[in-house]
């Protein structure tokens, strides 16, 4: 799919291994993006889960990254975002479901 991009990085410093989402994260991918992110969320460890260059954000991707933050509470979040996206999701009330 050419709308998302999904990166995985393996740390060589025994940190947490990064996974990056970018593009549009919307219902529309959200499947596509699941799939391919299975390998590496079956994993029993913990990733830095990452979030830029955003072009769409829906509550479906929202929801797959807090069901991911459920599976590991030791994932990391960091948001990457557009300040228009970021106050989307600080008003909507997810923010802190993301970041804790």
């Amino acid at each position: 799919m050419d709308n998302y991009k999904l990166e995985y990085q393996k740390d060589q410093n025994n940190q947490l291994d990064r996974l990056t989402f970018s593009g549009e994260l919307s219902f529309s991918h959200i499947l596509y993006i699941k799939d391919e992110s299975d390998g590496y969320t079956s994993i029993n460890k913990p990733l830095h889960l990452i979030i830029k260059d955003v072009e769409m954000l829906d509550l479906s991707f929202i929801q797959f990254i807090i069901a991911l933050k459920n599976l590991h509470p030791e994932n990391k979040i960091e948001l990457k975002i557009n300040d228009e996206i970021l106050d989307l999701i600080k008003v909507s009330g997810f923010y802190e479901l993301l970041i804790s």
